[in-house]
């Protein structure tokens, strides 16, 4: 909303004001680098979780732990499946067990499987035990969310020439790995398959993973009998509405920065003009698709007619923890390694990503400084030891982590505050309130600890 886009820009201003620069950070950074990202690791997985260090953790995996296994046993059986169509096609087999590793990484979060689960439970007024035994349906639809977000991982890592997802190999480089097996077996006489080739097969099978994603939103929305199966607003539509919107969010990312450039030039001078970009994206991106949607589809699943003014306090909250999520795995690409991360370290700068670090970067830096990052962005290659060198120099001398987190902070504290709405202070909301309050605990936990472990000595 207008609302919200004002006021994420007055949290920008806050978090660029009142830093001071500092360099000790890049001296320190290879000596704090394991420690950082054990604990990264460490508060991740509780907040995926939903959990938090003040007891609500353990609760949380009991009551969580039974369904979520059912649904994560649902999107092997799916995946197993698929690789099923062409099991006799050695690079097709490759490919989906390249899913299927992905998908069964012991690092995953199923995030989006537990916000449908939660509002499923809070819509049927249950308590969180009914989160231990969900339904077949419900559990066929929780699968086709994340589904849907493994199709997108495929393509998102496609055209981020990206080397891992989850420490796991990316389907391109598990089909030019298989190709290289079959030529050697081949004893070298079969042709390399190109480039282009693999990116082809790469976008069928993100293709496949979707239209499966679609299969079983809509069998288990039927299933389910909620509100939407009636007549109602749809689970299957919110969903699908997360996916246009995290789709417009990436063709702004690979447009990068040249588009904003433009964009901001036309609205003239005004230094608001940044912020509600980055505040559209952000939403766009992470908060709707990652959040907001599964959180309210699981509504709609178990609601036996609309209840419109819980969608909208869950939304309000659930964007703003979309935000902060976001903002945190920004700032994660610049401190951890890919084997601690699951992902390539400066993947986000090497590919000219609209980031929150670079956004404040943009506000920051000199018109000549930012010229000279501009050039480096996006540059669809391995970055140079020096151009590495730059872009780090830029982060340290603007203390751009600690703005960053300054932002994610804000975040959290707006999130905190939704939770007081009305609409979740009713009694059946219980589930709801508890469970993304300690969810938003586990967020400034790891906030907090990337503050900690990058602060100068």
């Amino acid at each position: 909303s207008a609302t919200r886009g004002e006021e994420g820009a007055q949290i920008i201003v806050r978090a660029i004001t009142g830093r001071s620069a500092t360099m000790a950070m890049a001296r320190g950074a290879a000596l704090r680098r394991p420690r950082l990202a054990r604990a990264l690791s460490d508060d991740a997985r509780a907040a995926s979780r939903l959990g938090s260090a003040s007891g609500g953790r353990e609760a949380w995996e009991r009551a969580l732990a039974p369904g979520l296994a059912r649904v994560d046993a649902r999107v092997t059986d799916a995946v197993s499946a698929l690789e099923d169509l062409r099991s006799d096609v050695p690079k097709w087999r490759c490919a989906f067990g390249a899913v299927r590793a992905i998908a069964g990484a012991n690092n995953k979060h199923l995030l989006r499987p537990q916000l449908v689960l939660m509002g499923h439970t809070a819509a049927r007024g249950h308590a969180e035990a009914a989160m231990q035994d969900p339904s077949p349906a419900l559990v066929d639809f929780a699968a086709g969310v994340e589904l849907q977000h493994l199709f997108m991982f495929v393509h998102d890592d496609m055209m981020d020439q990206a080397l891992q997802r989850r420490g796991q190999d990316t389907i391109q480089v598990a089909l030019r790995k298989q190709d290289r097996a079959e030529r050697e077996a081949a004893g070298g006489s079969s042709r390399n398959v190109s480039a282009q080739t693999i990116q082809y097969l790469t976008t069928l099978v993100g293709d496949v993973l979707q239209a499966k994603s679609a299969q079983l939103l809509a069998s288990g929305e039927r299933g389910c009998g909620g509100a939407g199966a009636l007549g109602g607003p749809s689970a299957m539509d919110v969903v699908l509405d997360g996916a246009f919107r995290a789709g417009a969010a990436q063709f702004d990312d690979i447009l990068g920065w040249a588009a904003v450039e433009s964009s901001l030039a036309a609205e003239g001078p005004s230094s608001e003009a940044g912020s509600r970009l980055l505040v559209r994206l952000l939403h766009d991106k992470a908060s709707f698709h990652s959040f907001a949607a599964p959180l309210v589809a699981g509504i709609r699943l178990g609601a036996a007619e609309p209840m419109p003014d819980l969608e909208a306090a869950c939304e309000e909250v659930a964007m703003h923890v979309g935000a902060a999520f976001q903002g945190i795995d920004d700032v994660v690409d610049f401190v951890v390694d890919a084997k601690d991360s699951g992902k390539d370290r400066l993947q986000d700068l090497q590919a000219g990503r609209l980031s929150l670090p670079l956004f404040l970067l943009r506000q920051e830096a000199t018109p000549a400084e930012w010229a000279e990052v501009v050039a480096i962005l996006g540059s669809q290659s391995v970055l140079a030891p020096s151009e590495r060198h730059h872009l780090l120099k830029m982060v340290q001398k603007y203390d751009l982590t600690s703005a960053a987190l300054s932002f994610v902070d804000d975040e959290i504290s707006r999130a905190r505050a939704g939770l007081d709405d009305q609409a979740l202070a009713a009694a059946e909301a219980a589930v709801l309130r508890r469970g993304l309050g300690v969810f938003v605990d586990g967020l400034a936990a790891i906030a907090a600890n990337l503050r900690r472990q990058t602060a100068p000595p």
